[in-house]
Protein backbone atom coordinates (compact mmCIF):
# COMPACT_ATOMS: atom_id res chain seq x y z
CA UNK A 1 0.00 0.00 0.00
CA UNK A 2 2.80 2.42 0.91
CA UNK A 3 4.52 1.98 -2.46
CA UNK A 4 1.32 2.27 -4.45
CA UNK A 5 -0.03 5.28 -2.56
CA UNK A 6 3.12 7.43 -2.51
CA UNK A 7 2.87 10.81 -4.21
CA UNK A 8 5.20 13.59 -5.28
CA UNK A 9 3.82 16.42 -3.11
CA UNK A 10 6.89 15.76 -0.98
CA UNK A 11 9.39 14.43 -3.56
CA UNK A 12 11.33 12.59 -0.85
CA UNK A 13 8.29 10.30 -0.37
CA UNK A 14 8.19 9.40 -4.06
CA UNK A 15 11.97 8.95 -4.20
CA UNK A 16 11.79 6.72 -1.11
CA UNK A 17 9.12 4.56 -2.74
CA UNK A 18 11.14 4.11 -5.95
CA UNK A 19 14.30 3.46 -3.93
CA UNK A 20 12.49 0.79 -1.90
CA UNK A 21 11.22 -0.90 -5.08
CA UNK A 22 14.71 -0.86 -6.63
CA UNK A 23 16.14 -2.30 -3.40
CA UNK A 24 13.71 -5.20 -3.66
CA UNK A 25 14.69 -5.71 -7.30
CA UNK A 26 18.39 -5.81 -6.35
CA UNK A 27 17.77 -8.07 -3.36
CA UNK A 28 15.82 -10.55 -5.52
CA UNK A 29 18.48 -10.35 -8.27
CA UNK A 30 16.26 -8.84 -10.96
CA UNK A 31 19.18 -6.49 -11.54
CA UNK A 32 22.38 -5.53 -9.75
CA UNK A 33 23.94 -2.34 -8.44
CA UNK A 34 26.88 -2.78 -10.83
CA UNK A 35 24.62 -2.87 -13.89
CA UNK A 36 25.15 -0.01 -16.32
CA UNK A 37 22.03 1.72 -17.66
CA UNK A 38 21.69 4.14 -20.55
CA UNK A 39 19.84 7.02 -18.89
CA UNK A 40 20.60 9.55 -21.62
CA UNK A 41 16.92 10.49 -21.76
CA UNK A 42 16.53 10.93 -17.97
CA UNK A 43 17.07 14.68 -17.61
CA UNK A 44 16.26 17.52 -15.25
CA UNK A 45 14.68 20.85 -16.19
CA UNK A 46 18.09 22.42 -16.91
CA UNK A 47 18.88 19.77 -19.55
CA UNK A 48 21.34 17.81 -17.40
CA UNK A 49 20.95 14.09 -18.23
CA UNK A 50 22.36 11.10 -16.37
CA UNK A 51 23.86 9.31 -19.39
CA UNK A 52 25.54 5.95 -18.79
CA UNK A 53 25.37 5.27 -15.06
CA UNK A 54 25.20 2.31 -12.70
CA UNK A 55 22.09 1.49 -10.73
CA UNK A 56 24.14 1.44 -7.53
CA UNK A 57 25.47 4.93 -8.18
CA UNK A 58 21.96 6.41 -8.35
CA UNK A 59 20.78 4.37 -5.36
CA UNK A 60 23.71 5.70 -3.32
CA UNK A 61 23.01 9.27 -4.43
CA UNK A 62 19.34 8.85 -3.50
CA UNK A 63 20.17 7.53 -0.03
CA UNK A 64 22.62 10.38 0.52
CA UNK A 65 20.08 12.97 -0.62
CA UNK A 66 17.31 11.59 1.57
CA UNK A 67 19.63 11.58 4.60
CA UNK A 68 21.01 15.07 4.04
CA UNK A 69 19.83 18.19 5.87
CA UNK A 70 16.47 19.11 4.33
CA UNK A 71 16.45 16.01 2.15
CA UNK A 72 13.41 14.47 3.78
CA UNK A 73 11.04 17.39 3.15
CA UNK A 74 11.26 18.33 -0.50
CA UNK A 75 8.06 20.14 -1.30
CA UNK A 76 7.87 22.85 -3.98
CA UNK A 77 10.72 25.34 -3.54
CA UNK A 78 13.11 22.90 -1.85
CA UNK A 79 16.73 22.97 -3.02
CA UNK A 80 16.71 19.14 -3.15
CA UNK A 81 13.50 18.68 -5.14
CA UNK A 82 14.98 18.89 -8.67
CA UNK A 83 17.78 16.36 -8.03
CA UNK A 84 15.41 14.03 -6.16
CA UNK A 85 12.97 14.19 -9.05
CA UNK A 86 15.78 13.21 -11.45
CA UNK A 87 16.76 10.23 -9.28
CA UNK A 88 13.10 9.26 -8.82
CA UNK A 89 12.58 9.29 -12.59
CA UNK A 90 15.64 7.08 -13.11
CA UNK A 91 14.58 4.56 -10.44
CA UNK A 92 11.01 4.54 -11.76
CA UNK A 93 12.35 3.82 -15.26
CA UNK A 94 14.55 0.91 -14.15
CA UNK A 95 11.83 -0.51 -11.90
CA UNK A 96 9.51 -0.58 -14.92
CA UNK A 97 12.16 -1.73 -17.41
CA UNK A 98 11.89 1.43 -19.53
CA UNK A 99 15.65 1.94 -20.05
CA UNK A 100 18.32 -0.03 -21.89
CA UNK A 101 20.31 -2.17 -19.47
CA UNK A 102 23.80 -3.47 -20.07
CA UNK A 103 24.37 -7.11 -19.13
CA UNK A 104 25.36 -7.55 -15.49
CA UNK A 105 27.91 -10.17 -16.53
CA UNK A 106 30.21 -10.37 -19.52
CA UNK A 107 28.69 -12.01 -22.59
CA UNK A 108 30.26 -15.10 -24.10
CA UNK A 109 32.19 -14.35 -27.25
CA UNK A 110 32.22 -16.94 -30.02
CA UNK A 111 35.12 -16.98 -32.44
CA UNK A 112 34.43 -19.27 -35.40
CA UNK A 113 37.41 -21.36 -36.42
CA UNK A 114 38.95 -20.43 -39.70
CA UNK A 115 39.07 -23.20 -42.25
CA UNK A 116 42.31 -23.87 -44.04
CA UNK A 117 42.21 -22.90 -47.74
CA UNK A 118 41.09 -25.81 -49.89
CA UNK A 119 39.25 -27.65 -47.11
Amino acid sequence: DWLASSNAYNMSFMLSAQLAASSLNVRHMRFSDSQVVDASNVCDSTGYCLGLITIGNVRTLANTSLGSAGGNITISGSDHRESQNLMKNFLDAINNNWLAFAQSEACTVFYPSEEEPGE
